[in-house]
């Protein structure tokens, strides 16, 4: 029988144990230095460049053989180190500029896709304010009452569709002619924004001003004034007015009606004016118009003046049955106007003007039975009336004398 092993110290045993767990962690220890190592001479030669690595340790090879400054070994190494600190530079410098080339490229993108959106916002607005004022237009132009205060009052409202509505009724006046013309001339009368200069201390819509900006040259009035090309307007109402400096080429207003309207320096020569009312607060001369207003060659047969025009070219108009009112005004006019007229009291001369304009005039706003009434008391027989009809009151045979007498 073999003899038994004497049993190990477990000292000894525990001491052993111990040296091979520090052999291994010895080993892990060392690889780790060597990697450690390795990655440090990496990061050097990537950081230092292999030139310089090389040249630093060129450089020190020679001062170890050699002993002082080696001269050739320090310039390659100041050339490398500089040439190493250009490269760096250059590198440093892209990688600080690419990233802020990257946001600013960013920012245009973002700014030019903020851009469009807003265009097509606006867009879509201004679409949907042309659709807007296109249908209050209608409503405006409407003759039932009631669309159009709706439509005024949401021009009103609305500052950027009221000026819309103002270009789009300017343009349409100005370019268009015939009915077209008066239906504009109408609804832009009710949106006009308000004269500062107004008629015996009333207000007016100024319409010549909303017609300026459309002007090859706003600041300036054209010689002879704005033309408006074949306004045919009869019977119609225009009041609160301001249509200075408009030149109503060929135009109709056949029985229309002038209240509180500034005609200063208006040209309506050769108009069909037959039956026309101007009856209260007509301007029709003052220093801003330049020149007075021109009637020349138009038909004013049975048109009635309340008030009579001052500094008003009537030279060739047609006169006929046309009721002027006695007085200094009048006087002040070109006698020749007014040598076949008649001078009548004031009762029997509106009631013999209005006989002779509703028989002479037919229109079918005119009610049969006016056109049948019998000839007022007074009345000369038709046939005689030859010139305007001068109201005189109680100075009939002064009007008459001044009628008659030579200048």
């Amino acid at each position: 029988m073999a003899p038994e092993e004497p049993a190990e110290n477990p000292e000894l045993a525990a001491l052993r144990e111990e040296v091979q767990r520090l052999r291994k962690y010895r080993a892990i220890v060392e690889g780790q230095t060597a990697v450690a190592r390795g990655l440090t001479k990496l990061g050097i030669l990537i950081w230092l460049g292999r030139d310089l690595v090389s040249a630093i340790k060129n450089w020190l090879i020679a001062r170890r053989d050699s002993p002082g400054m080696p001269l050739e070994e320090t310039a390659e190494l100041f050339a490398a180190v500089l040439h190493r600190l250009i490269r760096v530079g250059f590198v440093a410098a892209l990688l600080a500029i690419i990233p802020s080339a990257l946001l600013i490229w960013q920012n245009l993108i973002m700014r030019e896709q903020n851009r469009s959106l807003i265009q097509q916002i606006e867009e879509q607005r201004a679409a949907a304010r042309n659709d807007q004022v296109s249908r209050h237009l209608e409503m405006l132009m409407s003759e039932e009452r009631e669309k159009l205060w709706l439509a005024i009052a949401f021009f009103n409202g609305t500052e950027e569709a009221r000026n819309e509505a103002l270009s789009r009724l300017s343009m349409l006046l100005l370019e268009s002619d015939g009915a077209g013309s008066c239906t504009a001339l109408e609804a832009l009368a009710r949106l006009a924004p308000m004269s500062k200069n107004g008629v015996d201390n009333m207000p007016l819509r100024d319409v010549s001003g909303s017609l300026r900006p459309f002007l090859e040259y706003p600041e300036k009035i054209p010689l002879g004034g704005i033309e408006i090309q074949a306004t045919i307007c009869p019977e119609r109402r225009f009041s609160q007015l301001s249509l200075s400096n408009l030149a109503f080429l060929d135009a109709d207003f056949q029985r229309s009606e002038f209240y509180y309207v500034n005609l200063d320096g208006v040209r309506l020569s050769g108009a069909d004016l037959r039956g026309v009312k101007f009856d209260y607060g007509i301007k029709w001369f003052s220093e801003e118009a330049g020149h007075p207003s021109d009637f020349s060659d138009a038909d004013l047969s049975f048109a009635s003046f309340k008030e009579a025009p001052q500094d008003l070219l009537l030279q060739g108009a047609k006169l006929l049955g046309t009721l002027f009112p006695w007085g200094p005004d009048l006087r002040t006019m070109p006698k020749s106007l007014f040598l076949d007229g008649i001078c009548m009291m004031p009762t029997p001369a509106e009631a013999c003007h209005r006989w002779y304009r509703d028989r002479y005039m037919v229109s079918e706003a005119l009610i049969p039975e006016r056109l049948q009434s019998p000839q007022p008391d007074g009345c000369p027989d038709p046939e005689l009336i030859r010139g305007p009809i001068i109201s005189a009151a109680w100075e009939v045979e002064e009007c008459q004398t001044w009628l008659t007498t030579p200048e």
